[in-house]
């Protein structure tokens, strides 16, 4: 999914879990701090902005 391209949008994105299946893949473990990782990994550079902003998926605040 295009998370920084939605969040850049204005559209707020959050991690979550809504059963034991992970959504990455099925056996996942469920942390929401691992799928933070794997959003920073991904989506964003290894700076301490790009990884501000990926746990700002795992926590709910985005700061500006």
């Amino acid at each position: 999914m295009p998370l920084r391209e939605l969040q850049e949008a204005g559209i707020k994105v959050i991690c979550g879990t809504d059963s034991v299946m992970d959504w990455w893949d099925s056996f996942g473990n469920c942390d929401i701090l691992q799928k933070a990782h794997e959003i920073a990994r991904i989506q964003y550079r290894s700076t301490e902005y790009g990884i501000n902003r990926a746990l700002g998926y795992a926590t709910g605040f985005v700061s500006s």
